[in-house]
């Protein structure tokens, strides 16, 4: 089963604590992060997403961003565009 995750409209410092805390509150099942209402994502919460694709690839279990229309601009300036591929657990 997937967990989901609806990033906020502005997933900037703010947000970032409680992205990480719903982020820690679903390990062990793979995971979607609904970005379709996300209009804007900050470099710390874009760096939370970063580990947390690592460390669900390195447990086996997918991760994917969803909805990332309006989020890949900032990800692709912040380096991290591969966030938008969609991760499936390594064999």
């Amino acid at each position: 089963m997937r967990s989901n995750i609806i990033l906020p409209a502005k997933a900037d410092t703010a947000a970032a604590s409680t992205l990480l805390e719903q982020i820690r509150s679903l390990q062990g099942s793979a995971l979607n992060i609904d970005a379709q209402h996300c209009q804007s994502i900050g470099a710390l919460c874009a760096n939370i997403l970063v580990s947390a694709q690592q460390s669900w690839m390195r447990s086996g279990l997918g991760f994917e961003i969803i909805g990332s229309g309006e989020i890949a601009n900032d990800l692709m300036l912040l380096g991290v565009s591969d966030l938008l591929m969609k991760m499936e657990p390594l064999q």
